[in-house]
């Protein structure tokens, strides 16, 4: 019986049956927990920076998905959570990544709040599905997405929980 609670825990916080490392930010502006599979790359911008990981499968390597953390320096102290769950912002998010929203929720992680938007776009001929979660502190925003093939979404979808539910936004 206990061979069985071990390994059903196991499989319950291990999908794919990948391993995880806990990957904290240079700046240590964030941290989270995420498959040790990444391939990580980093852009300075103005106001902030963009940091993107490329997850492959272990078993598979043409299968994968995308994490991208970005933050930025808000524009105004009127810039609160209403902003982000506004029409205004909405629009803005569907010009900038060319998709269609398809849910928007408020959600609760363990360290943090966010407005989630579910999102589907067209890429090279395939339907990509994916979330963004936007969340504010400490004057930056948070913009925490995740993008896969559709066909490989709900494969990918529990990583992308795991990495929401430890992150922990410190600046």
């Amino acid at each position: 019986m206990i061979n069985i609670i071990v390994f059903f825990h196991l499989f319950a916080f291990f999908p794919n049956g990948s391993a995880y490392i806990t990957y904290e930010q240079r700046n240590k502006d964030y941290s989270f927990v995420i498959n040790k599979n990444e391939k990580i790359s980093r852009k300075q911008i103005k106001d902030g920076y963009v940091e993107q990981f490329i997850i492959k499968d272990i078993k598979d390597t043409l299968k994968s998905y995308v994490i991208t953390v970005s933050k930025l320096l808000v524009p105004s102290k009127d810039f609160t959570e209403n902003t982000l769950l506004s029409e205004e912002y909405k629009q803005g998010l569907i010009q900038n990544c060319n998709c269609n929203v398809i849910d928007v929720q408020k959600k609760e992680y363990t360290n943090f709040s966010g407005v989630v938007y579910k999102i589907k776009a067209k890429s090279s001929n395939k339907s990509v599905l994916g979330y963004t979660v936007a969340t504010l502190k400490n004057g930056s925003l948070y913009n925490i997405s995740f993008m896969s093939s559709e066909a490989l979404f709900s494969a990918f979808e529990p990583e992308f929980e795991i990495l929401l539910t430890s992150m922990k936004i410190n600046k």
